[in-house]
């Protein structure tokens, strides 16, 4: 998966759990940040999955 930095506006207190080692909490986190798209019709569950868990999209035709 082709990554790439995005800076974002964030008050202090919660930049400690930003910084994340773990993969799973990172899905978490990336997660939550299309949850809103998804949630307002602009992408759809497949493809949110498509570009978390780099899955095939083939695999929701």
């Amino acid at each position: 998966m082709t990554m790439t930095k995005v800076e974002i506006d964030v008050p202090e207190e919660i930049v400690p759990y930003t910084v994340l080692e773990d993969k799973d909490t990172q899905i978490t986190r990336n997660a939550m940040l299309v949850f809103p798209y998804i949630k307002s019709g602009v992408i759809s569950h497949g493809k949110a999955a498509e570009m978390l868990f780099q899955i095939p999209h083939r695999l929701f035709h």
